[in-house]
Order: structure tokens, then sequence, then C-alpha cells
């Protein structure tokens, strides 16, 4: 529920105008494509965690990547950082789309009411933002473990699940009867569009621009080492964490098939364009739509707050609270940096050996010899309780404020989808998980199998060219090209 929880969000909500962009066949094999990658990166992190015992993403990568100073895992900080708080950025954005029909059909229905008209208005929507972010987005980002939402995460789901249905049923009593006799197979985006066309291929740059709306919308790494070790013992082990990874991203695809399926039959190209599918409803004259609405608006915040929880655990990466407030019961690997000469020795021995899948580094407590015998790994996530409240709050705020400010003044979500999604879900989807499987230990086509082997290299390559072509697609289209 928490992979699948940190997943959908708004991502769910640019689609239909995604598929706009691809045409309908192509925004299928995307799905396809992303939900085998992302189980299998899901899996590759799995087995690097199991291997290194590390409980943190950037000591992971600390761990593998030690040249030049650490800088590596630096950089993959930030690459989480902007990845989560662009994640946040849409979702504080999508709150705002998701109240303009509200009052915009409030407003309809009564004209005479001043209220009604100035919480339609630009400066309206964004008081409503700020009292609802104030109110429920940031308190239930206070707790300092993602696995305190785990409840509120199935009943987003559950609302989510319900906004499908309601996307479905609406388009089949609306746009679905007529809009399906305007089939076209192919058409460049914004020439020859009419009403009610639905294309199923589209051609030209947006089609490349819009890979990182499906990047965007199956990231589920931001928390995916928290998660696996916040699962039961008994339970914790590559191949279950890899059997719920494939659960929570079936239900997240079959969710965005429905949605951007059905969602684009109902409105058509032209009334679609690139806007997000909150924006097309009268929840005010449909009062299953307006349920609906109610339901996402819970999701995001749930998924706001699972999101600034990954950013913050970035943050206190790089102040170095990971390594200032962990546990000091036990021996922890200091990466060279310790000056006990004997520990230091045992750290280099650890980080040549080559770890193979099934071995685990051995932490405080879990047999061998007497203390200190083994060299151990305790970067996990106690450092969390242990930061001073008033750090912890005085990063929830910064985060935030962050959030707020551009999420109140970026016109439109989906400039915010492609470019995080290219730019930086790429490297943590991609890029980053096979390099763990590669440089953790014992890579070989012996050793992990022929399709473990193939999928490493097979992410490599797609990360690189979402990356390179997603992110240079979707500058020149904010930049205006033609």
């Amino acid at each position: 529920m928490n992979i699948a929880g940190s997943t959908i969000g708004g991502g769910v909500l640019g689609l239909p105008a995604g598929a706009n962009q691809t045409g309908l066949f192509l925004g299928y094999i995307y799905v396809v494509l992303m939900v085998v990658l992302n189980v299998m990166s899901m899996r590759m992190i799995a087995i690097t965690a199991q291997k290194t015992g590390i409980r943190s993403y950037e000591a992971m990568v600390r761990f593998l990547f030690p040249q030049r100073n650490y800088a590596f895992s630096y950089f993959v900080a930030f690459i989480r950082w902007f990845t989560a708080m662009g994640s946040c950025i849409a979702y504080v954005i999508s709150l705002g789309d998701s109240f303009k029909p509200i009052f915009s059909g409030a407003h309809d229905l009564n004209p005479e009411n001043s209220g009604y008209a100035y919480f339609m208005s630009a400066n309206g929507l964004k008081v409503m933002t700020v009292i609802v972010f104030f109110c429920v987005m940031v308190p239930m980002v206070l707790p300092r473990h993602v696995d305190s939402l785990r409840h509120v995460s199935l009943v987003a789901i559950g609302l989510m699940l319900y906004f499908c249905v309601i996307v479905v049923v609406h388009s089949c009593l609306n746009g679905f009867k007529t809009n399906k006799h305007n089939v076209e197979l192919s058409g460049h985006p914004g020439q020859g569009e009419e009403d009610g066309k639905v294309f199923l291929f589209r051609t030209g740059n947006p089609v490349v621009a819009s890979l990182g709306t499906f990047v965007f919308a199956f990231i589920c790494q931001t928390n995916a080492v928290e998660v696996y070790w916040d699962m039961a013992k008994h339970v914790r082990n590559p191949n279950c964490y890899t059997v719920a990874a494939g659960l929570a991203l079936g239900i997240c695809a079959t969710i965005y098939t429905f949605v951007f399926t059905f969602g684009y039959f109902d409105f058509g190209a032209k009334k679609l364009g690139s806007k997000s599918i909150l924006l097309m409803y009268q929840p005010m004259k449909e009062p299953e739509v307006m349920l609906a609405y109610v339901g996402v608006l819970v999701k995001l915040c749930v998924s706001y707050a699972m999101q600034s929880m990954s950013a913050r655990c970035a943050v206190y990466y790089t102040l170095g609270f990971t390594e200032r407030y962990a546990n000091k019961k036990g021996k922890s690997l200091t990466f060279g940096k310790n000056k006990d000469k004997g520990h230091e020795k045992a750290s280099t021995e650890v980080a040549s050996t080559h770890i193979h899948v099934g071995q685990e580094l051995r932490r405080p407590g879990e047999g061998g010899d007497a203390a200190g015998d083994e060299p151990c790994l305790t970067l996990d996530q106690s450092f969390l309780d242990n930061i001073p409240l008033h750090w912890h709050l005085l990063v929830v705020a910064i985060l935030a404020a962050i959030a707020l400010l551009l999420g109140l003044f970026i016109p439109d979500v989906t400039v915010v989808f492609n470019l995080a999604g290219s730019l930086c879900g790429s490297f943590l989807e991609f890029i980053i998980p096979a390099l763990f499987l590669i440089y953790s230990g014992g890579f070989s086509i012996k050793r992990t199998g022929f399709f473990t082997w193939l999928m490493a290299y097979l992410m490599l390559t797609v990360g690189i060219t979402a990356v390179v072509f997603g992110t240079g697609a979707t500058i020149y289209d904010v930049a205006g090209g033609k």
C-alpha cells in the first residue's frame, strides 16, 4: 500500500493529456514498459539493500561509490530531493486545479454570490490552496517514519479507485458514445484536430516530451529503501518485495489505463489538450463527481506527505544527520573516516568484498562471534528518531514553503510532470538501481541470470534515453519551439 500510495498521485491526473500527446496505443506501450522496468528496478534495490544491509538510499550510494569524497552520493541526494519536490509542487498545483471547477460551478449556480466569484478567481484559488495546505498537508508530514502513513495510504488508494470508476462511468454516459466513432490512426498535436477526435498514434516532438509524464507517474523509488526495511522481518527479502512491488504497480497500471483511456474518449483531443483531467468536470452539477474530487484531495495530501518525507531524508543526508544522530550501539560503517585503524581496515575489506545475492552483511546483534569481530552496518533509519525536534520542524517548514510558493505560481502542471519525470525520475527509476546491482558485487550472467543481467543494461539504456531526449523535448516545448 505504501508503494502504491507513493506512486499514485498527481501523475494520474496528467495521463489523459499525456495519452493525447502520444496517442492511445503508444500510451499503452509506455505503461507496460514502465511496469516491467519499475518492478525490476525495485527488485534491484531490494537485492542491494539485502546484500549491503544499508537502510538509506544515499548511504547505499555512498557505500558503493566512495570516489571523490562521495560526490556521487550527494548528486543522488539532490536528484532524490528534486524529484520528490517536483512531486510535491505538482500536488500543490493539482490541489488548486481541483478547487477551480468546484467554485466555477458554484458561481454558475449562484452568479450573484460574491464569495464564489472571489474563490473562482486566481487569488481565491490560492487562498483555498494555502488553507488546505497548512491545515491538512503539512500536519501529515510531521511524523518521522513513512510507515506511519500506511493506513491512510490504504484509504487513499480506495478513494482513487473510486475516482477511476467515476472517470469510466462519466465517459460511458457522455463522450465515449460519440467519440468512439471519431478514432484517427495518427496525427500531429495541434494540427487538424476537431472536437471529439481520438488518435491512436501521434507524431512530432510532444511524443518524446510526454515520456516524462509516464515516467513521473510511475516513480516509486523515492521511498523504496525505507519501505523495504519497514517490512516485517519474516517477509523482508527481495522475492517478497518484488511481489509487493508487482502488486502495487499492477494496481497503479490498471488505474492509469482506465483513467487515460476513458478520460481521453470522454473529452477528445482538442478539448483535453494538455490540461489536467480535474479541470474537465463540473462537480457541482454531478454529486458523484464531487465525491470523487474529495477522494482526489485526500490522495493528493497523502502523496504530498510521502514525497515530502523522501525530500526530507535527502536533506538530512546532505546535512550529515544520518551519521550525527545515528544510534551509537555497536560499531558502524565509517567509510574510511574512522581514526581507529583496525576498524578502518575492516571497513576497507567490506568495501572491496564481492557480495552475492542473498548474502547480507551482519548488523549488530545478528549472530557472529564477539561484538566487533565482524564489520557491520548500522546505517538505518534510527537517526530519524534522534534528530532534535527543532531541526525536524525547521526542515519541514522550509520544504513546505518551497513547495507552496512554486506550486502557487507555476501555471501548468504538465510542465512539472514532464521535466521532473524526464530529468530526475529516469535517474531514480532506471539508472541508479541498475548501477546498484552492477556495482554491489557478483554481477555476471552466471551469478545473476541472463534476464536480470539483460534488464540491468536495458534500464540503463532507457534511463539515459529518457534523460537526454525527454528533458530536451520538454525544454524545447516550454521555450515555444514549433
